[in-house]
């Protein structure tokens, strides 16, 4: 029986490696990449092999299903691979002019334009709406027992070479687990997908079969879970309602995946709808699109409110396609009634190549309305005139200074400063000097600094997402501070606290709006706002993002305040929190709080 196993499994190897040769050929490209890649990260080549032979792997798959049937044979024709070698030369060749956050998003997106090739390309021109959903329910069970059987190998594997590691000292290197799993994701579950994918298509038309499996996991699995958060949301909207509130920016999120989710179930329990034993497939079918509708409502809401004070960024482009391309299947299929499920897959593919490309697409739209920001920000404090920035006249607000630092950040970091290099004439190669370094981000800030300091103002640090957030740190040496005329000296603790001193006194450190106060009983002796430090702190010049030019510079954050009973001086070596127009939220504090009771 062994033998026979053994001789059916190197069949279908060697069957799967005539037919799908190229897609063969890409996994073991990424194999190879990925294998150098770990242990040496710092080589940009690998990862940009790694990113041309991964998206070949669906799409070689893609156009070989495609090909076969337009030929009538399971014989791949070498236009299959010219075409995708040049698609994929094209990708390798991009690669350098992306930085690194559009790399990872155009690599997703051309991952999902290739794996949605693979679920409708063979069925274009073909009246096969059975045959499209048995085709991939196959691919999609055999991907997650590939998925299973990877898996465990890797983990069956990793554990054996731990053993030979710790029972008898074979020295086995970490980096040998990151180059075990790159070779079985990149060969054996490719290989051993592949070998699953039906040769016959044109008799999927005629099965009508479907997996009790699939059907529990969807009935009792997926189902009830898309139906809980449509219950959360649709309750969440009526709270919206109800408080007269704005919804919050994670809403989005949530919308976006239960929509996935729910259109997923829709076409996993389709076949079942003619079907009189489950009615419920109807009614899922017939309601799911007019209850996700109020909740897309509620997604617009939430993005329109924060692309009108922040403007367009990718996350916010992506999130509003996609749910655009939600409303306009909700509607199709609950207008038309029609059972063209390849509608999906389709025109999702589709939408993911117009936004990727041309003025439309989600890079050109998104640096457009943040230089459109930065724009106006500098115009309203007088910086840019006539097409050309001066220094500021005049201090800009802690919020505009925020806007400008998060701005000027996002364009350095992700689209370069090619379109703002003409405010500055020919001076901007002279300002901003600073050495790209190892971690991008880092960069980014440093640039920041030097930009806006050349203008006179002070950048603030990433502020998560335009709320406020201001961060201060001293340095790593801390100055001896002076005590005389004071009789306490205390050190804050990292989190907001009360700290009990003798003869009744209490210094308390509250979290949010509020001061640091001084109180015997129920009396306040002195009280130093939080609203006051932060606005100090926000004064500061920014921590270097590189290490080595760190230190102790110039005098550190010193404030003090009057109180009927008490006075203090708070030194300041570290502050983190968050100063919203009405709020201050206090994170962490650390320094040295001296205090005179009168």
């Amino acid at each position: 029986m062994r033998l026979w196993s053994l001789g059916v499994t190197v069949t279908t190897a060697r069957r799967s490696a005539v037919r799908f040769p190229f897609v063969l050929v890409s996994a073991a490209v990424a194999a190879v990449a990925g294998v150098l890649f770990v242990g040496h990260s710092t080589n940009d080549l690998y990862p940009r092999i790694l990113f041309s032979a991964t998206l070949g792997i669906p799409l070689f798959i893609a156009l070989t299903t495609w090909a076969e049937r337009q030929a009538g044979t399971a014989r791949p024709h070498l236009i299959v691979g010219i075409a995708g070698t040049i698609a994929l030369a094209g990708a390798f060749l991009a690669w350098p002019y992306w930085s690194d956050p559009v790399r990872m998003l155009r690599y997703l997106q051309l991952a999902l334009v290739c794996h949605l090739l693979v679920a409708f390309l063979p069925f274009v021109g073909r009246d096969e709406p059975n045959g499209f959903w048995q085709y991939n329910r196959i691919l999609f069970l055999r991907f997650l027992t590939a998925v299973l059987y990877a898996g465990t190998l890797f983990v069956g594997i990793a554990l054996a070479l731990l053993a030979l590691d710790r029972l008898f000292g074979v020295h086995v290197q970490g980096e040998a687990y990151g180059r075990l799993w790159m070779i079985i994701a990149f060969v054996f579950h490719p290989w051993f997908f592949v070998g699953g994918i039906p040769e016959d298509l044109d008799a999927l038309e005629g099965r009508r079969d479907y997996p009790y499996g699939l059907r529990v996991f969807t009935q009792y699995v997926l189902l009830p879970l898309v139906a809980l958060y449509v219950v959360i949301l649709t309750a969440y909207l009526v709270k919206v309602i109800g408080t007269a509130s704005w919804p919050s920016g994670w809403i989005g999120y949530l919308v976006s995946c239960v929509s996935v989710l729910g259109i997923l179930a829709w076409l996993l329990v389709r076949p079942l709808e003619d079907l009189g034993e489950h009615r419920w497939v109807q009614a899922y079918t017939r309601w799911f699109y007019l209850a996700i509708v109020p909740s897309l409502a509620m997604l617009w809401l939430a993005i329109g409110k924060r692309i009108a004070q922040y403007g367009v960024t990718e996350p916010r482009y992506f999130l509003t396609i996609l749910s655009l391309w939600v409303a306009g299947i909700a509607v199709y299929f609950t207008v038309r009634r029609s059972r063209n499920i390849k509608l999906i897959p389709a025109s999702l593919c589709v939408v993911a190549i117009v936004t990727f490309l041309g003025p439309w697409g989600a890079f050109r739209v998104s640096e457009r309305s943040q230089v459109h920001r930065l724009r106006t920000l500098f115009t309203r404090n007088e910086i840019l005139r006539d097409g050309q920035v001066t220094p500021a006249s005049r201090e800009p607000t802690l919020q505009e200074r925020q806007a400008m630092s998060d701005v000027l950040r996002y364009l350095i970091e992700t689209h370069g400063t090619g379109a703002i290099d003409p405010w500055f004439g020919d001076s901007l190669a002279r300002i901003d000097t600073i050495a790209h370094s190892t971690r991008p981000s880092n960069a980014a800030t440093a640039r920041t600094d030097v930009i806006l300091a050349s203008l006179g103002i002070v950048s603030l640090p990433p502020s998560r997402g335009g709320s406020g957030y201001v961060t201060y740190s001293y340095g790593p040496f801390r100055p001896a501070i002076p005590l005389a005329g004071y009789d306490y000296a205390l050190t804050l603790s990292v989190r907001p606290d009360t700290v009990v001193l003798s003869d009744g006194l209490r210094i308390t450190v509250p979290g949010d709006s509020g001061a640091i106060s001084v109180v015997r009983g129920d009396s306040v002796l002195a009280s130093l706002p939080l609203a006051t430090v932060f606005a100090e702190a926000a004064k500061r010049p920014p921590r270097p993002a590189d290490r080595r030019a760190r230190g102790a510079a110039g005098e550190p954050l010193a404030v003090s305040a009057e109180g009927p009973g008490a006075s203090l001086r708070l030194y300041v070596w570290w502050l983190n929190g968050r100063n919203l127009a009405n709020e201050i939220q206090l994170t962490g504090i650390t320094g040295e709080l001296l205090v005179r009771v009168k």
